[in-house]
C-alpha cells in the first residue's frame, strides 16, 4: 500500500484481496484511499476480483386465507352470510345476527352499543375482550 505524497495510486491486487478478506466494505476502501466507490468498483473490475455477496433476508409470502362461507348459528342459512373485514365477524342478512368464528352471537341495540352476548361454551368469556364489559349480558345456551 505504497502512496506517494501528492499523487494517488491504487492498492495492489493482493491488497484489494486482504481487505475483501477481513470484511471491509467499498466505501470504507474508498475513503482510506481517497477515492470515490466507483473508483473502488473499478478496480474490482480491473483485478477480476467481487465482494462477497449479502446473504439476502429470507422472506416467505403467505398468501391470506380467503374467509369461506359460514352458516349462520340462529336461522342455518349460508346464502346471506357475509364477513365483515373489520370486526371480523360475519353477518347474516337473512336474521340480522352478528356471529364470530366461535358461533357467538353478538347482540346490539338501536344505537349499535353491544347489548349481550351469546355463547355455547362457559370458558368463553375469559377469550372475547367485547363480553367483559359489566353492561353487557352474557347469556350461554345449551
Amino acid at each position: 500500500m505504497a502512496k506517494r505524497k501528492g499523487t494517488i495510486t491504487q492498492p495492489s491486487q493482493d491488497d484489494l484481496k486482504t481487505f475483501i478478506k477481513t470484511g471491509k466494505t467499498v466505501d470504507w476502501i474508498s475513503e482510506k484511499w481517497n477515492v470515490t466507490p466507483q473508483t473502488v468498483r473499478s478496480w474490482f473490475t480491473k483485478f477480476n476480483l467481487s465482494l462477497p455477496k449479502k446473504n439476502g433476508l429470507k422472506t416467505t409470502y403467505n398468501r391470506k386465507n380467503t374467509v369461506g362461507p359460514r352458516t349462520c348459528p340462529v336461522c342455518q342459512e349460508n346464502q346471506n352470510v357475509n364477513y365483515i373485514v373489520a370486526e371480523k365477524h360475519w353477518y347474516c342478512m337473512q336474521c340480522y345476527t352478528e356471529f364470530d368464528a366461535n358461533n357467538v352471537i353478538y347482540v346490539y341495540n338501536d344505537r349499535g352499543d353491544l347489548v349481550e352476548v351469546i355463547a355455547n361454551k362457559p370458558g368463553l368469556w375469559d377469550k372475547l375482550k367485547s363480553a367483559n364489559r359489566k353492561d353487557v349480558i352474557r347469556t350461554i345456551t345449551v
